[in-house]
């Protein structure tokens, strides 16, 4: 299952896995972009994905309800980013940045363990953020927001493996994609990436080969990790 399967990575990541033969579900809120995102999977004989319109801040619960019985991989990438001095915050913004970033997934995470629809020796890939230990002006509500799901995957890591049942994170850089409209000014965004290391900005289907190895096989023996991909800009 990929959460937030209309953003950037979340779509980069369910193409990828269709490529490699999953069955996919796609969650999200927005209608419309999910249906472009199974539109340009290859659905074959083999491949029979859904797609599920559902906002995991308010209806959580139905999850259990429109989701197959068992999931092998879940990949939770929906996020917010609303950019706000310190004085401009409010409870309203908090409960927003943090209600789709930080509380969905822990949610989700309750009623999959709950209901046991998370299969051993299962996967959990969240997309994190790089801003959760990278200060940058007005980002107060957003890096927060990911430093409380980096703390919650390792503890999940922690207490889930005993069902065999993996839980990492990717911290992405700021990437080419609709995240960096966050930015006010679109030439602040350029100077941002000539200034990282490796040249320029990431891309989302570079984060997406980091959630894919980490949610497959190959990192059987990884857990509770944070990946960065970043071209280096936390080397500073």
């Amino acid at each position: 299952m990929v959460t937030g399967a209309s953003s950037g990575i979340g779509k980069a990541v369910a193409l990828r896995i269709a490529e490699l033969g999953g069955t996919l579900v796609l969650l999200g809120r927005d209608r419309s972009r999910l249906a472009e995102v199974m539109l340009a999977l290859n659905t074959g004989e083999q491949q029979q994905h859904e797609m599920v319109v559902l906002d995991l801040v308010s209806e959580v619960e139905m999850v259990v309800d429109v989701l197959p019985e068992s999931l092998d991989i879940v990949v939770h990438s929906a996020g917010v980013n609303t950019k706000a001095p310190l004085k401009f915050i409010t409870l309203d913004k908090l409960n927003s940045v943090f209600g789709i970033n930080a509380f969905a997934p822990m949610l989700l995470m309750q009623q999959l363990i709950k209901k046991k629809l998370l299969n051993k020796g299962g996967s959990v890939v969240l997309v994190s953020s790089i801003s959760a230990n990278y200060a940058t002006v007005s980002n107060g509500m957003y890096g927060s927001s990911k430093g409380a799901v980096d703390s919650y995957v390792r503890i999940a890591a922690l207490e889930l493996a005993s069902q065999k049942i993996r839980v990492n994170a990717v911290s992405p850089g700021l990437l080419d994609s609709g995240m960096k409209s966050a930015y006010s000014l679109d030439e602040s965004v350029e100077d941002f990436g000539a200034q990282v290391p490796l040249g320029r900005l990431g891309k989302p289907e570079e984060v997406a080969e980091a959630v894919v190895f980490l949610a497959s096989d190959q990192a059987a023996w990884i857990t509770g990790v944070n990946l960065v991909v970043d071209g280096g800009t936390t080397l500073r």
